[in-house]
């Protein structure tokens, strides 16, 4: 039944073609919808060039990559790969002698400050006496600023080690930002260093990312920081992505010629990966725009290329088009197409097929 359905509409779009009318309404019934998906064209603008190749990363505003400051064993791991953290949430237990030792300072500058404090205070009351001479009240003075100082010391040490109030040897890793373990590089027993060559924990906010992507000089120059742009990831064709130029290099680097453009994205849904490869197309600053279409929707006769339109709920018809822009997975067209427009957008092929090569 369906080849009949197929060679049905082969005559129809036979006859379509060549009179550059639509299929008849009698034989709308006929269409293999199923190979053909229809879709309204969009107006976008027009970018200034060539997709030109670039990677997704982290918004390293807001990614902390947390590791070991002292040496030690894990004891303990609180969160997995995958799983949100709140900024100064427990991230892994590491046991360290070094932190035993910095808390044990610690607590002996703390002893050491009160003694000086007491014997401060006594001085100065035999001082006021009249029973103790001035440079001894000087001296009790000096030893008190002097421990007080070494309390101080102690303190930040282990603030900086971010063990500050931690029970001895028990050094406590946290989050320095909220967002998702997206790394972990620890098991439990496991012996780390402050030298180790890869973080322990990747923390970073997925919720919005950065696009870089190496310009070419003479484009870079005509950018600005707040410019849309467009791009497509490789492992998501057909989809369109807009990002905003956040950051544009100070030099050339002198070997490719050409200026890292950083652009930020959001990116609510987590589709987007980080290391995710890209392309990007910077819209023109002209006001120009066009029509983005999937490749496939757009037909090479010759030195002629074209879509097929459906026209009303008749059947289809050929336009002739002009791609301004090419693209390894979406091209833009200037002319030919107007936006609103019922363009086939899968299919194009088996209606070219259908229709013959008698259409000029």
């Amino acid at each position: 039944m369906k080849i009949r359905h197929l060679l049905t509409l082969s005559a129809a779009l036979a006859v379509s073609a060549c009179s550059r009318a639509p299929l008849p309404a009698s034989q709308a019934a006929v269409q293999p919808a199923e190979f053909i998906r229809v879709a309204a064209a969009d107006s976008a603008p027009l970018p200034e060039a060539e997709p030109i190749a670039a990677r997704i990363a982290f918004d390293e505003d807001h990614t902390a990559r947390v590791s070991a400051p002292l040496a030690g064993r894990v004891s303990r791991i609180m969160v997995q790969t995958g799983q949100h953290v709140r900024a100064g949430e427990a991230l892994a237990n590491v046991a360290s002698p070094d932190l035993a030792a910095a808390a044990s300072d610690e607590k002996k500058a703390v002893a050491d400050a009160r003694l000086k404090s007491s014997a401060l205070a006594r001085a100065q009351l035999l001082f006021d006496a009249g029973v103790m001479a001035s440079k001894d009240l000087e001296a009790a003075s000096s030893d008190s600023a002097q421990s007080a100082a070494e309390l101080e010391r102690a303190r930040q040490r282990l603030q900086a080690l971010g063990a500050s109030g931690a029970a001895a040897g028990a050094l406590v890793l946290t989050s320095p930002v909220s967002g998702t373990v997206v790394d972990r590089q620890i098991n439990p027993g496991q012996e780390v260093r402050p030298d180790l060559p890869a973080p322990l924990f990747i923390v970073s906010n997925l919720d919005q990312l950065w696009l870089i992507a190496d310009v070419p000089e003479q484009m870079a120059l005509e950018l600005r920081i707040g410019q849309a742009v467009q791009f497509e990831a490789d492992a998501l064709p057909g989809k369109q992505f807009m990002a905003r130029i956040a950051y544009i290099g100070e030099m050339v680097d002198p070997n490719t010629r050409r200026i890292p453009v950083r652009c930020v994205l959001a990116n609510d849904d987590h589709r987007l990966r980080p290391e995710m490869f890209a392309r990007v197309r910077f819209q023109g600053g002209q006001g120009q725009a066009g029509i983005p279409l999937p490749n496939e929707a757009i037909v090479v006769d010759g030195r002629d290329e074209y879509v097929f339109v459906r026209v009303k709920a008749d059947g289809y018809a050929r336009k002739r088009v002009h791609v301004a822009r090419r693209g390894p997975v979406t091209s833009y067209l200037d002319s030919g197409v107007a936006a609103g427009e019922q363009v086939v957008v899968a299919g194009a092929l088996l209606l070219k097929a259908q229709a013959g090569n008698d259409v000029r």
